[in-house]
Protein backbone atom coordinates (compact mmCIF):
# COMPACT_ATOMS: atom_id res chain seq x y z
CA UNK A 1 0.00 0.00 0.00
CA UNK A 2 2.70 2.38 1.21
CA UNK A 3 4.35 1.47 -2.92
CA UNK A 4 0.89 2.41 -4.42
CA UNK A 5 0.77 5.81 -2.50
CA UNK A 6 4.74 7.06 -3.34
CA UNK A 7 4.00 6.10 -7.14
CA UNK A 8 0.57 8.23 -6.62
CA UNK A 9 2.73 10.88 -4.95
CA UNK A 10 5.23 10.80 -7.75
CA UNK A 11 2.65 10.92 -11.01
CA UNK A 12 0.75 13.78 -9.26
CA UNK A 13 4.59 15.54 -8.65
CA UNK A 14 5.78 14.79 -12.26
CA UNK A 15 2.28 15.07 -14.28
CA UNK A 16 0.28 17.25 -12.54
CA UNK A 17 2.25 19.92 -10.66
CA UNK A 18 4.16 21.63 -13.27
CA UNK A 19 0.85 22.04 -15.33
CA UNK A 20 -1.41 22.98 -12.06
CA UNK A 21 1.21 25.86 -11.28
CA UNK A 22 1.62 26.88 -15.06
CA UNK A 23 -2.80 27.37 -15.01
CA UNK A 24 -2.60 28.98 -11.72
CA UNK A 25 -0.11 31.61 -12.58
CA UNK A 26 -1.78 32.19 -15.88
CA UNK A 27 -4.93 32.26 -14.34
CA UNK A 28 -3.42 35.60 -12.03
CA UNK A 29 -2.55 37.08 -14.93
CA UNK A 30 -5.76 36.91 -17.18
CA UNK A 31 -8.45 35.42 -15.00
CA UNK A 32 -10.81 33.26 -17.17
CA UNK A 33 -14.11 31.19 -16.36
CA UNK A 34 -13.92 28.18 -13.81
CA UNK A 35 -13.92 24.86 -15.10
CA UNK A 36 -15.06 21.76 -13.62
CA UNK A 37 -12.37 19.37 -11.21
CA UNK A 38 -12.13 16.60 -13.88
CA UNK A 39 -11.23 19.27 -16.71
CA UNK A 40 -8.72 20.48 -14.40
CA UNK A 41 -6.60 17.48 -14.16
CA UNK A 42 -7.21 17.08 -17.84
CA UNK A 43 -5.56 20.30 -18.34
CA UNK A 44 -2.55 20.22 -15.66
CA UNK A 45 -1.79 16.69 -17.56
CA UNK A 46 -1.58 18.61 -20.82
CA UNK A 47 0.18 21.43 -19.74
CA UNK A 48 2.87 19.10 -17.48
CA UNK A 49 3.65 16.76 -20.88
CA UNK A 50 4.12 20.54 -23.13
CA UNK A 51 6.50 21.78 -20.47
CA UNK A 52 8.28 17.97 -20.80
CA UNK A 53 8.17 18.11 -24.47
CA UNK A 54 9.66 21.61 -23.94
CA UNK A 55 12.49 20.68 -22.31
CA UNK A 56 12.92 17.50 -23.90
CA UNK A 57 16.50 17.71 -25.01
CA UNK A 58 17.69 18.90 -21.67
CA UNK A 59 16.28 16.15 -19.75
CA UNK A 60 17.88 14.04 -21.81
CA UNK A 61 21.21 15.60 -21.65
CA UNK A 62 20.73 16.02 -17.88
CA UNK A 63 20.05 11.94 -17.63
CA UNK A 64 22.96 11.38 -19.84
CA UNK A 65 25.17 13.21 -17.57
CA UNK A 66 24.12 11.28 -14.46
CA UNK A 67 25.08 8.14 -16.21
CA UNK A 68 28.72 9.18 -16.33
CA UNK A 69 29.31 12.10 -13.76
CA UNK A 70 27.86 12.71 -10.39
CA UNK A 71 26.15 15.80 -9.42
CA UNK A 72 23.34 15.83 -7.25
CA UNK A 73 23.03 19.45 -6.57
CA UNK A 74 22.76 20.47 -10.47
CA UNK A 75 20.31 17.29 -10.91
CA UNK A 76 17.85 18.72 -8.32
CA UNK A 77 18.81 22.35 -9.36
CA UNK A 78 17.63 21.43 -13.07
CA UNK A 79 14.05 19.13 -11.77
CA UNK A 80 13.23 22.42 -9.56
CA UNK A 81 13.46 24.62 -12.53
CA UNK A 82 11.79 21.89 -14.37
CA UNK A 83 8.61 21.45 -12.41
CA UNK A 84 8.51 24.88 -10.67
CA UNK A 85 10.19 27.98 -12.52
CA UNK A 86 9.55 26.43 -16.07
CA UNK A 87 5.51 26.76 -15.67
CA UNK A 88 5.59 29.90 -14.45
CA UNK A 89 8.04 30.96 -17.32
CA UNK A 90 5.87 29.22 -19.41
CA UNK A 91 2.68 31.31 -18.53
CA UNK A 92 4.14 34.32 -18.87
CA UNK A 93 5.26 33.41 -22.23
CA UNK A 94 1.89 32.13 -23.24
CA UNK A 95 0.12 35.33 -21.79
CA UNK A 96 2.27 37.82 -24.01
CA UNK A 97 2.07 35.80 -27.49
CA UNK A 98 -1.61 35.86 -26.72
CA UNK A 99 -1.58 39.78 -25.95
CA UNK A 100 0.63 40.58 -29.17
CA UNK A 101 -1.45 42.12 -32.07
CA UNK A 102 0.15 38.71 -34.48
CA UNK A 103 -1.81 36.37 -32.00
CA UNK A 104 -4.56 38.21 -31.57
CA UNK A 105 -5.89 39.06 -35.44
CA UNK A 106 -5.62 34.79 -35.41
CA UNK A 107 -7.33 34.54 -32.35
CA UNK A 108 -9.60 35.86 -29.57
CA UNK A 109 -8.10 38.20 -26.97
CA UNK A 110 -7.18 36.36 -23.11
CA UNK A 111 -8.90 38.97 -21.70
CA UNK A 112 -12.99 37.97 -21.34
CA UNK A 113 -14.50 41.57 -20.68
CA UNK A 114 -13.94 45.33 -22.10
CA UNK A 115 -13.54 45.80 -18.27
CA UNK A 116 -10.95 44.35 -17.31
CA UNK A 117 -9.37 45.02 -20.59
CA UNK A 118 -9.58 48.55 -20.11
CA UNK A 119 -8.58 48.68 -16.50
CA UNK A 120 -5.59 46.56 -16.87
CA UNK A 121 -3.98 49.48 -18.25
CA UNK A 122 -3.97 51.38 -15.17
CA UNK A 123 -4.10 54.51 -16.77
CA UNK A 124 -4.55 57.75 -14.99
CA UNK A 125 -7.63 59.22 -16.44
CA UNK A 126 -10.82 61.57 -15.98
CA UNK A 127 -13.58 59.59 -16.24
CA UNK A 128 -17.78 60.79 -16.44
CA UNK A 129 -19.91 57.28 -14.76
CA UNK A 130 -23.75 58.17 -16.00
CA UNK A 131 -25.92 56.09 -13.86
CA UNK A 132 -29.39 54.29 -14.36
CA UNK A 133 -31.00 57.39 -13.21
CA UNK A 134 -29.09 59.52 -15.75
CA UNK A 135 -27.20 61.01 -12.55
CA UNK A 136 -23.26 61.85 -13.63
CA UNK A 137 -20.33 61.27 -11.39
CA UNK A 138 -17.64 63.00 -11.96
CA UNK A 139 -14.33 61.81 -10.99
CA UNK A 140 -10.30 60.80 -11.39
CA UNK A 141 -9.14 57.35 -11.93
CA UNK A 142 -5.79 57.50 -10.20
CA UNK A 143 -2.73 55.70 -8.95
CA UNK A 144 -4.64 54.95 -5.80
CA UNK A 145 -8.06 54.24 -7.46
CA UNK A 146 -8.91 50.51 -7.69
CA UNK A 147 -11.26 48.08 -9.94
CA UNK A 148 -12.89 44.59 -9.22
CA UNK A 149 -11.42 41.75 -11.87
CA UNK A 150 -13.79 38.95 -13.49
CA UNK A 151 -14.99 36.83 -12.24
CA UNK A 152 -16.14 39.08 -9.38
CA UNK A 153 -18.89 41.57 -9.83
CA UNK A 154 -17.50 44.87 -11.57
CA UNK A 155 -16.70 47.37 -9.13
CA UNK A 156 -14.94 50.79 -9.13
CA UNK A 157 -13.20 52.99 -6.75
CA UNK A 158 -12.36 56.30 -7.69
CA UNK A 159 -9.75 58.00 -5.83
CA UNK A 160 -10.82 61.41 -6.53
CA UNK A 161 -14.46 62.93 -6.36
CA UNK A 162 -14.91 66.06 -8.42
CA UNK A 163 -17.46 68.93 -8.96
CA UNK A 164 -18.57 69.19 -12.53
CA UNK A 165 -18.83 73.04 -13.68
CA UNK A 166 -21.50 74.89 -16.04
CA UNK A 167 -20.14 72.88 -19.03
CA UNK A 168 -20.39 69.54 -17.93
CA UNK A 169 -16.59 69.52 -17.34
CA UNK A 170 -14.33 68.93 -13.95
CA UNK A 171 -14.39 72.21 -12.06
CA UNK A 172 -12.54 71.03 -8.45
CA UNK A 173 -12.60 67.77 -6.10
CA UNK A 174 -15.34 68.23 -3.14
CA UNK A 175 -13.77 69.02 -0.54
CA UNK A 176 -12.09 66.38 1.96
CA UNK A 177 -13.50 63.29 -0.60
CA UNK A 178 -11.78 60.86 -0.27
CA UNK A 179 -13.10 59.11 -3.31
CA UNK A 180 -16.30 57.16 -4.35
CA UNK A 181 -16.92 53.25 -5.26
CA UNK A 182 -19.81 52.60 -7.78
CA UNK A 183 -21.52 49.56 -8.39
CA UNK A 184 -21.71 47.81 -11.67
CA UNK A 185 -25.48 47.45 -11.51
CA UNK A 186 -25.90 51.36 -10.89
CA UNK A 187 -23.78 52.19 -13.80
CA UNK A 188 -24.81 52.84 -17.86
CA UNK A 189 -21.83 54.15 -19.15
CA UNK A 190 -18.40 55.06 -18.19
CA UNK A 191 -16.74 58.43 -20.33
CA UNK A 192 -13.11 58.37 -20.34
CA UNK A 193 -10.79 61.80 -20.82
CA UNK A 194 -7.30 61.55 -20.69
CA UNK A 195 -5.26 63.06 -18.06
CA UNK A 196 -3.31 66.09 -20.20
CA UNK A 197 -0.62 65.97 -17.26
CA UNK A 198 -0.15 61.73 -17.92
CA UNK A 199 0.49 62.36 -21.31
CA UNK A 200 3.54 62.18 -22.63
Amino acid sequence: MELIDQSKLAFFIAFILPGFICMRVYTLLCPTQSIEFNQKILDALTYSCLIYGFNFIFIYWIEELTKVYSFPFLYGLFYFYLLFLCPILLANYWHKIRESKWFQKRAPHPTLLPWDFVFSKRTVCWVIVTLNDGTKIHGRYGKNSFVSNYPLEPQIYLDEFWKPDVDGGFDRKYNLSAGIILLSKDIRSIEFYEDEDQVK
